[in-house]
């Protein structure tokens, strides 16, 4: 750590002869000033010139308020013009005498020549005046009764002339005071005089100009309307990119608010610039083709003009923010105790091809989330937030960035989640996009919470029994937890062969939502639901394992798509299959070279037991086929090559149906989740089949095409059309690049399963 002041240690390394001891030295005799001893021996006298350091002589005050001799401050002003103490601008007309030092310097004077008195007179030695009291003491004895008045007389008047004399000086000196005083403020009046003329002279031209725009307006206004229009507001809609001040004329008065309080935080360098533009006009006069009645003058002649431009400039409220930027503003409305600005980036922002995404949407999602962070971290609980041009984007943005999982810490130390209200202006379309989006966030921050918890609290039973309190009271919603027993009799080997390795019983579970007439086909989910994945017997690596708690997010998905289509009553009917357990290494777990007979009558070599997913998800999907369904979509976080091919931006797409994937691409879009379509070969689907010895097996030895070959696995189960499956493993975390999803399972891509059932409509 570094200080401000160096030392040397007398032990520090180094060579050198030894250290010397200095000794003070002793001055045979003291120093002077102007006669009197000691005078150096405090060099912060305040009776002492900072610049002649002698004892002050007629003493003069700047204007900064420091004293000098006034021969050194003359001198020194008319070398650099400043002070020599501060560097202050100080002009000799500013300096004034200081009454006070002079009088303190004189009895400081007459004390030091009384101490030099009372030291002589205790030496013995002669004073001048002795010689006139010795004068008058020898002479007085010859004086007789009248020379003794005669003299009294004399001495009387001269006292009487000496006293009218002292008293002149000292009421002359005032008096000059008292003029060069009177001038200064006399000056100060005539400037004040004319600054206010000033003032109230451009007072005036400003109210001409509101005067005359208000008459423009109302004429403008009166020509436009149209019979197509009631009013011409109706013409335009839009908004402006404010969070928490809206566009019109709520967003012009919250504008204003922000002007007058930073002209009136920056008020005393506005009026410096004031007059500093004025400077001609209020020096001069002003010039009568100098005017600014006209709204749209140029203002290069006009000093109000060009102060005009510098007051909106500096004061402007509505600075162009990047996208994603934000500023919080205090005290704006009474209604308001923070206000957060965001910006929306582009305009003109909509649907790239290029980037397969709604830009204007995902920037409305993280302005309102840029928002809600800044607003949260100013301890603000209560956040109310405004379309931003598009209300379903705005609630997604906002309640997925607020969202955090604390369920687990200590109470007191828990944050919570700000309170979100939606700033209507009356418009029902609005409304129910915000509804929309509300509950999309919310169905994704239900997956987040069931992929963050421990697997040792989110056992299959802990997700199955969530799942019926979720649904309790819905009478549009039926759970139905299936036991080991019933995956027996089924003969979903495949299936149970994975939940060997585990004493947690697994559960097969099923949703169904009927959002519509129970003869219409239904619309199957199947999710992948390990609740813990170790790999079983071939073991995956311990860094990272921890995150194996949210191998069950396809399952996650799944339940929270089958809550938002109820809470938004879609109307499709909906069927959720996860089969949930665990995949551990019990002495009497599946073992690699193992043979399952799945439920379909195939035989499956267990080549890795840490493929684990795929064999889990094959009886589910012929178990799918017996409801008749629309379509099939799988989704599971199925294989870590997926996480090598696209990362975390996009999940991978299988499917032996084109306009399928068609509808998933296009909700990939709107939601900002996007997919991305892999090939489902027969090169892939010959790697797992093209055995001798079994029908199909869990995994290859080839390398590369890690995604692609668990796909074709799964096709082997799948019905032969309608079918989709989705590969998670990138997408579904943990999070660390989109800014509205904070670190952790993220819970995707919840938000676009509930838009291909809302295109389903």
């Amino acid at each position: 750590m570094a200080s401000g002041r160096s030392s040397a240690s007398p032990h520090s390394l180094g060579s050198g002869p030894p250290p010397q001891r200095i000794r003070p030295v002793k001055h045979s005799q003291p120093s002077t000033v102007n006669g009197i001893r000691e005078a150096y021996e405090d060099r912060n006298n305040d009776y002492l010139c900072p610049i002649c350091f002698e004892l002050i002589e007629e003493a003069h005050i700047t204007r900064c308020g420091h004293t000098y001799c006034y021969s050194c401050i003359t001198k020194a002003i008319l070398e650099k013009a400043r002070c020599p103490k501060c560097g202050a601008n100080t002009r000799i007309d500013e300096i004034i005498p200081n009454f006070l030092l002079n009088e303190l310097v004189t009895k400081y004077k007459n004390k030091v020549v009384s101490r030099k008195l009372s030291q002589a007179l205790s030496s013995g030695e002669s004073l001048h005046s002795d010689g006139l009291k010795d004068f008058v003491a020898s002479g007085s004895q010859n004086l007789s009764l009248p020379d003794v008045n005669v003299m009294l007389e004399v001495l009387t008047q001269r006292k009487y002339i000496l006293e009218a004399e002292t008293c002149t000086a000292q009421n002359e000196l005032l008096y000059e005071f008292l003029k060069h005083l009177r001038k200064q403020r006399e000056e100060k009046l005539n400037q004040l005089s004319r600054e206010l003329a000033l003032i109230k002279k451009d007072m005036e031209e400003v109210e001409n100009v509101l005067k005359s725009v208000e008459m423009s307006k109302a004429h403008i206004t009166s020509d436009i309307v149209d019979s197509d229009m009631k009013n011409v507001s109706e013409k335009s809609s839009g908004n402006d990119g404010y969070y928490g001040s809206k566009k019109g004329p709520d967003s012009s008065a919250s504008s204003l608010a922000v002007r007058r309080n930073r002209m009136h935080a920056h008020f005393d360098d506005f009026v410096q610039c004031y007059f500093s533009t004025r400077a001609k006009e209020l020096f001069f006069g002003g010039d009568a083709e100098e005017s600014v009645n006209e709204p749209d003058s140029s203002g290069a002649g006009s000093g109000l003009n060009l102060f005009r431009e510098n007051l909106v400039k500096f004061s402007r409220a509505e600075p162009d923010f990047k996208k994603g930027s934000t500023r919080v503003f205090y005290d704006l409305t009474d209604d308001y105790l923070a206000v957060s600005v965001v910006g929306l980036g582009d305009s003109k922002a909509g649907i790239n091809q290029e980037e397969e995404i709604n830009e204007a949407k995902e920037n409305v999602r993280l302005a309102a989330a840029a928002g809600g962070k800044a607003l949260e971290a100013e301890g603000i609980n209560d956040i109310e937030i405004e379309s931003l041009g598009d209300a379903e984007a705005a609630a997604e943005g906002l309640i997925l960035q607020l969202w955090k999982y604390e369920e687990l810490k200590d109470k007191d130390k828990q944050l919570g989640v700000p309170e979100v209200k939606f700033k209507s202006t009356g418009d029902q379309a609005e409304e129910d996009a915000w509804n929309v989006g509300q509950i999309k966030a919310e169905a994704q921050n239900l997956a987040r919470c069931l992929t963050d918890t421990p697997s040792n609290i989110m056992t299959p039973s802990v997700f199955a029994e969530n799942a019926c309190n979720l649904f309790s009271k819905d009478p549009k919603v039926t759970v139905i937890p299936r036991d080991r027993k019933w995956a027996e009799e089924m003969k979903m080997n495949s299936f149970l062969g994975v939940t060997k390795g585990s004493e947690e019983p697994p559960v097969f579970l099923e949703i169904h939502y009927q959002g519509t007439d129970p003869s219409c086909s239904p619309v199957l989910f199947a999710g992948k639901g390990i609740t813990f994945d170790t790999g079983g017997i071939s073991l995956k690596p311990s860094e990272n394992m921890e995150h194996m708690k949210g191998d069950m997010g396809g399952g996650a998905c799944v339940l929270a798509s089958i809550y938002a289509a109820s809470k938004l009553g879609l109307a499709v009917n909906v069927i959720g299959l996860i089969p949930l357990c665990e995949n551990m290494p019990d002495g009497r777990a599946i073992k690699p070279g193992d043979v399952l007979t799945a439920m379909n009558g195939k035989t499956i070599e267990v080549v890795n037991t840490d493929a684990e997913g795929r064999l889990v998800l094959a009886d589910a999907l012929h178990y799918a086929a017996s409801f008749k369904p629309q379509f099939v979509l799988d989704i599971a976080t199925l294989t870590g090559a997926m996480r090598i091919a696209v990362g975390n931006g996009a999940t991978g797409v299988f499917t032996n149906c084109t306009n399928l994937w068609q509808q998933l691409h296009t909700a990939g879009i709107y939601t900002g989740d996007r997919m991305w379509r892999f090939p489902l070969w027969n090169l892939y689907t010959k790697q797992v089949t093209k055995f001798r010895h079994v029908d199909v097996v869990n995994a290859t030895k080839t390398r590369g095409g890690g995604a692609c070959t668990a796909a074709a696995f799964l096709k082997e189960f799948a019905p032969t059309k309608n079918w989709v499956h989705l590969d998670i493993a990138g997408v579904s975390g943990p999070n660390d690049d989109i800014p509205y999803l904070s670190k952790g399972m993220t819970g995707r891509p919840t938000r676009t399963l509930i838009q291909l059932l809302r295109n389903l409509q």
